[in-house]
């Protein structure tokens, strides 16, 4: 009795190894299911793609122009081996307007961040609300920190290329 109590053991031991893969890629598509998602319309506002097409212009010779990039992708938190649990690390939340990289090197070269019109009621830099006012003295001193510049440009209707070209090198 004790060897069959065993062998039924067994037996449901190596089922739930075979079919518990396949049981999580069936819950998980069926999650998926549940969830509502869409394709964004556009990666950027309005007036942000309107610098960034005069942006091109004044840079492309020189450097890459990478919009809407994650603060983490530039900066990383330090590690000490002294602590014991990590600094809240703010750079996977947020994220820049434009960085410029080197061509040679794609190393990081500037900064900018586009100071938007509120829109919408009070809602401005076309992604869910005006710059916060404690996110430009965060960026500032972290960018300064790494030895990264940044530049405000104030969104406008039209932008003078060399104008754009002198602020940024």
């Amino acid at each position: 009795m004790i060897t069959l109590l065993i062998a039924f053991f067994i037996l449901v031991a190596l089922a739930s190894i075979y079919y518990a893969p396949l049981l999580r890629k069936h819950i998980a598509q069926d999650h998926l299911e549940y969830l509502s998602y869409t394709k964004k319309d556009h990666l950027m506002s309005k007036d942000e793609h309107a610098f960034f097409k005069v942006l091109e212009e004044a840079v492309a010779e020189r450097y890459y122009i990478v919009p809407k990039l994650q603060l983490s992708k530039l900066v990383q938190v330090e590690k000490d081996r002294n602590w014991e649990y990590a600094p809240i690390d703010q750079t996977h939340i947020k994220s820049v307007d434009f960085a410029l990289f080197n061509k040679a090197f794609f190393t990081p070269h500037l900064v900018i961040e586009l100071d938007e019109k509120p829109h919408d009621g009070g809602h401005g830099h076309g992604h869910g609300g005006a710059h916060e006012p404690g996110k430009d003295h965060f960026l500032g001193d972290m960018l300064n920190k790494v030895g990264i510049r940044i530049v405000h440009i104030n969104a406008a209707e039209n932008y003078d290329v060399e104008e754009i070209t002198k602020v940024i090198s």
